[in-house]
């Protein structure tokens, strides 16, 4: 918010600056002359309503009256204000009394029944904080020690897809990074980033694709309109061409079945396994389970997996990645496109 000051002049040119002047905030003082809060207000706010900006001689000095007499004839359709402190909308008052500004219809219809202050999630914050202690005094003693997840999941940014919930994983167990259509592409940093600190610092057991079906990014991809109508903000369309290559390479299975419900469940599949692999082509990962492999383990560490979440039932499905030790290599070369 622009800090207000003793010494602020706000004229036609930096109070435009700030928001639309029909709609800055305004509060009275004790001695009901003008104050000015600088934050876009809506045009039917319950404190001011539109009001018209206008001179302050509240607490200014002599001096700071002079300027404001010298300048005002500058500018035809704002006086210059002053103000000796700053003024949010909790503390707001009006002649009448104390006024907390309340959204508006509009605004309410799209906050959905949220607090515009976040105070349903800082109650809920402390009610759970209230549940853990209960459950466990040292509960948050153990949660603040160092980090030892033993699985580096990469899942969709879907509301509905719980990571901890769903797998019944306590907090601190689970390394997690998420995105739109749980994807690793090549070039995304920060995927692989997260995918390095897991292996290397982390040195997690488990890494887990999880994609969930009546995922919007798969629908989109198949050209579902619901989504895609009138079309795709740019940088989703951008994105979910990485499902849409899925959807390429696979087209021949995919345009077999006839359901378009089906078909999107098993480009689900397809995805979370496309993923998978994408993980397995990284050099760290390949490094990691060839010294795994030299060491004559039974397992290659770390294991990847894949898992699709169906939300209508809560149930999670493990999906048949099928590497062993003795197909690994012709995976890879597959992968990489090499035929020999």
């Amino acid at each position: 918010m622009f800090r207000l000051t003793k010494s602020t002049i706000f004229t036609k040119s930096n109070i435009t600056s700030i928001a639309n002047p029909r709609y800055i905030h305004i509060s009275y003082g004790k001695d009901k002359t003008t104050k000015i809060v600088a934050t876009p207000h809506p045009q039917s706010c319950p404190c001011c309503s539109g009001t018209k900006v206008s001179y302050s001689s509240s607490s200014s000095s002599d001096n700071d009256k002079n300027k404001n007499a010298q300048n005002k004839g500058k500018d035809s359709k704002f006086e210059y204000l002053y103000s000796t402190k700053v003024i949010t909308p909790a503390t707001a008052s009006s002649p009448g009394g104390p006024v907390e500004a309340k959204p508006n219809k509009e605004e309410l219809a799209y906050l959905g029944g949220t607090d515009p202050e976040l105070k349903d999630v800082l109650e809920g914050n402390k009610k759970w904080v209230q549940e853990m202690t209960s459950e466990n005094p040292n509960y948050f003693k153990e949660l603040g020690k160092p980090q030892k997840p033993k699985y580096f999941y990469v899942g969709c940014s879907d509301s509905r897809v719980d990571p901890l919930k769903l797998m019944g994983l306590k907090s601190g167990s689970v390394f997690i990074h998420r995105n739109v259509g749980n994807v690793v592409a090549p070039g995304d940093m920060n995927a692989h980033s997260a995918l390095e600190f897991a292996v290397e610092h982390l040195k997690v057991p488990h890494i887990i694709v999880c994609g969930h079906y009546d995922c919007g990014a798969v629908r989109a991809s198949l050209g579902d309109m619901s989504y895609t109508k009138p079309q795709l903000p740019p940088l989703v369309e951008y994105w979910t061409r990485n499902i849409r290559d899925v959807s390429r390479l696979h087209s021949n299975e995919l345009s077999e079945i006839e359901d378009l419900e089906e078909r999107n469940k098993k480009l689900v599949e397809l995805n979370v396994i496309e993923q998978c692999l994408n993980i397995l082509k990284v050099g760290i990962v390949q490094k990691r389970r060839e010294t795994n492999r030299l060491q004559s383990h039974q397992y290659l560490l770390p294991r990847i997996h894949g898992l699709v979440f169906d939300p209508a039932e809560g149930l999670l499905v493990k999906l048949n990645l099928n590497w062993r030790n003795d197909n690994e290599k012709v995976l890879l070369k597959k992968a990489f496109g090499l035929t020999s």
